[in-house]
């Protein structure tokens, strides 16, 4: 039978003697106001960052190109020897004049030598290599560092207790929500193994307009739903009848009575305030490609996607992390010498979609910014792992064995180290880094230290969420 909350989707393993049933969930106390403050950090961080970003912008004029050290040269005076690549501004961009005198496009040049003016040109890449481990030490460098820490934590920690407030939902109010079993799991790096390569390959055998727009209105509409919703979310938070709820001391039975539903036109205010707020920041990035609407769209897609899929066992966010930590090593490192390029970074840079985060770390050149990235999927993957150990610290709370996010706090300070370390490794040996080669070992290695600490390793281990059809 049901017992009115989602407490039937968790194996509590301590259940009523006279019903069989298990006990029903208790929400964390003080959960809403702690959603609220989180969501106000994500924003005014969003906010800030893009700030002191944006005061980097200054006016280049026409026709001429700014040098590392500020100086400015005509644009037909660039040296590839000196500068590296061509820029943007410049006639030959995207090409490098090769030993016999003719211009090559560098997508040509796959296998080298690397003459001065191709991106792989050795004493070029050494150069960079300096110049961002000096660049590193700077404000430029640790703002742009510092953007990526605290966007991709504070959006990884507020999903995930997002995710415990859907599951200790009443089910009449409660939103549908996903749960991914080990099975799928063991699919989803093959999945996205042939989503990535399908895209590489349209882009470099199909590499026209009408293909690159497709792909990214397909990003832009995934994004716009989580924009949409998690906006109908907050106002969720911000309503009287949430207000039962928020003492954990309530047991969410069925004899509670349950909150009032918000009234028809208050619903329809609602939608309709969400539309255009959705349809509005899509046909903002798409008409000005905004690297700040590109990071709120993308923001929202994760806290969507954190907050509705559920991992149905600790086993399966092992088998999760295991094979996407495969593919990310395997797309970043290994695939070059067998497709021509490196196939992770070529889609990142080649479809100009929310699909990561974008962090400016300087600007020049031409007139442009200089960014720094973080694939989606180094937030959502890890935070679909925290969002599994929040709920079970949310069952080890109401059974009254825990006083806090004990597993969530942990997790967050190991993913923080984690994309540490990812940004050091990235200085020191200038290549692109595959970030889930470092989350994926901190996040496990954390997560099993906290249980084997508090002797909860074989509880944890049983512990799983089910579909609500199992109830």
């Amino acid at each position: 039978p049901n017992d009115g909350s989602r407490g039937q989707a968790v194996k509590l393993g301590e259940k009523d003697k006279a019903t069989g049933r298990s006990k029903a969930l208790r929400r964390p106390q003080g959960l809403q106001s702690s959603l609220l403050l989180l969501y106000g950090i994500l924003a005014v961080s969003v906010l800030v960052f893009g700030v002191i970003a944006e005061s980097m912008r200054h006016q280049i004029p026409s026709h001429q190109f700014q040098r590392r050290d500020g100086s400015l040269i005509n644009i037909s005076a660039f040296d590839p020897i000196e500068l590296g690549p061509f820029p943007r501004c410049h006639d030959h961009f995207g090409e490098h004049l090769s030993s016999n005198g003719t211009w090559v496009k560098n997508l040509e040049v796959v296998d080298g030598p690397f003459p001065p003016g191709h991106p792989q040109n050795p004493e070029w890449l050494e150069k960079v290599r300096k110049h961002l481990l000096d660049e590193g030490f700077t404000l430029k460098g640790f703002q742009a560092s510092l953007h990526m820490l605290v966007l991709a934590s504070v959006c990884m920690f507020t999903a995930s207790k997002h995710s415990v407030w859907t599951f200790t939902e009443p089910i009449a109010t409660s939103p549908a929500t996903f749960v991914l079993e080990q099975e799928d799991a063991y699919w989803l790096p093959v999945l996205g193994s042939g989503s990535l390569l399908g895209m590489f390959l349209l882009l470099k055998y199909l590499s026209i307009d009408w293909v690159k727009t497709l792909l990214q209105l397909c990003i832009v509409g995934s994004c716009t739903v989580g924009v949409t919703e998690n906006f109908e979310e907050f106002c969720k938070f911000l309503s009287p009848n949430q207000e039962n709820s928020k003492n954990m001391s309530e047991t969410l039975d069925k004899s509670a009575q349950p909150a009032q539903p918000a009234s028809p036109s208050s619903n329809v205010r609602t939608t309709i305030l969400k539309c255009i707020i959705g349809l509005g920041l899509a046909v903002a990035y798409v008409t000005t490609k905004h690297w700040i609407l590109n990071n709120i769209m993308g923001l929202s897609f994760c806290l969507l996607g954190i907050r509705h899929i559920n991992l149905s066992s600790f086993r399966t966010g092992v088998v999760l992390l295991a094979g996407l930590f495969v593919y990310d090593v395997f797309w970043v490192f290994f695939s070059k010498p067998l497709f021509g390029s490196n196939v992770m970074v070529s889609v990142a840079k080649g479809i100009e979609a929310p699909m990561k985060l974008v962090l400016p770390r300087d600007f020049g050149g031409c007139g442009d910014f200089k960014f720094s990235m973080l694939g989606l999927g180094d937030i959502a993957v890890p935070g679909l792992f925290c969002a599994l150990l929040a709920k079970w610290d949310a069952v080890k709370m109401s059974e009254g064995s825990s006083q806090g996010f004990t597993y969530l706090n942990v997790i967050l300070l190991m993913y923080i180290l984690s994309l540490v370390t990812t940004i050091a490794v990235m200085v020191v040996f200038n290549h692109a880094q595959p970030a889930l080669l470092y989350i994926c070992p901190y996040l496990l290695i954390g997560s099993v230290s906290v249980a084997l600490r508090r002797g909860e390793l074989s509880e944890l281990l049983a512990f799983s969420v089910q579909g609500e059809e199992s109830s």
